[in-house]
């Protein structure tokens, strides 16, 4: 993903880097959005993958911003007869969840991610899932993982590179939250413990550290400690080399970093920070044009003061990404 979108604590939009396919500003002859740029709409939850951008108004309504599978138009409102107030995305796939809690899906079902009651092709309007009382929820490229109400797990689709023989698997562990990558997930329990799940791994593994929060970039997690120190497990060598190694773990690829932290977005090469101060500092990789003002690479503060409207429940992201 090569560009970001989030939400200031007026509900505003804010936009910038690459907008190839309209995903920053639709219809527009601008390949890169170069600052940070207000959109006229008002939202309470945002969604990017690398191609497009889903947008919540306060309203309750749902746009889809950038490439829309079998059309050429860059802007489309997602019918949805119920009011929706959270969207999550990857690569392959949107959900949208209503206000009574339930889950709505479109995009690909290639794995059966959405159902296996659907066509092994993409769905284009969305429909309801059969997902019972989530309490969380992530969603990644082809595959779906929720928490229910008991803190059960399941996981929809891909079973990260092992297809499994039926399309909904409960997972013997509890968690209390899930956030997902394009590739990877990572389950906390309601002790803040971590389990992480990789592309490749067939099994959430526990790690040393307690956290709240993660976001991911490619090959690369960062995670928020609960004294909101960051670490950085992996290697992105655009974003691994914007945190100092100040502190190395034994036997492991683990990175203390300078920074305190209430909140973290993640694109493909590139991490959106806000410190305890609520100040936004941005740093990695340009380029795509995802950070034209800041073509350093190096850690900087955002160009506008503005304060970003931090999710009350940390769940799900493109990679996030929730907000990017």
């Amino acid at each position: 993903m090569y560009h970001t979108a989030f939400i200031d604590e007026n509900n505003d939009v804010y936009v910038f880097g690459n907008n190839h396919y309209g995903q920053c500003i639709p219809n527009s002859d601008q390949e890169f959005i170069a600052n940070p740029t207000k959109l006229d709409i008002k939202a309470i939850s945002v969604a990017c993958s690398s191609k497009y951008t889903i947008i919540v108004t306060t309203d309750g309504e749902v746009y889809h911003y950038g490439k829309i599978q079998f059309s050429t138009d860059q802007v489309k409102k997602i019918k949805i007869c119920k009011k929706v107030v959270s969207a999550y995305c990857s690569d392959t796939n949107v959900l949208l969840v209503t206000e009574d809690n339930e889950v709505y899906g479109y995009g690909s079902n290639s794995f059966y991610q959405l159902s296996d009651k659907k066509d092994y092709c993409y769905q284009d309007n969305p429909f309801k899932l059969e997902i019972i009382d989530p309490i969380s929820i992530g969603c990644g490229s082809g595959f779906i993982v929720y928490i229910n109400m008991d803190q059960d797990v399941f996981v929809m689709g891909n079973q990260h590179g092992c297809p499994s023989t039926d399309p909904i698997m409960k997972l013997q562990m509890k968690a209390a939250r899930v956030l997902c990558g394009e590739n990877d997930s990572v389950l906390f329990t309601k002790e803040n413990d971590v389990y992480l799940r990789c592309k490749r791994g067939l099994a959430y593994i526990k790690h040393p550290f307690k956290a709240i929060h993660a976001s991911f970039c490619r090959n690369y997690v960062v995670f928020i400690l609960e004294n909101f120190d960051l670490y950085g497990m992996g290697h992105n060598e655009h974003v691994t080399n914007i945190i100092y190694k100040q502190e190395h773990i034994t036997g492991t690829n683990y990175y203390f970093t300078p920074y305190k932290a209430i909140y973290t977005i993640s694109g493909t090469n590139h991490l959106i920070i806000v410190n305890e101060n609520e100040e936004i500092f941005v740093g990695g990789s340009n380029d795509l044009h995802q950070l034209e003002f800041n073509k350093s690479h190096g850690l900087n503060k955002l160009p506008i003061d503005v304060k970003m409207l931090i999710p009350k429940k940390r769940v799900s992201t493109k990679s996030a990404r929730n907000m990017i």
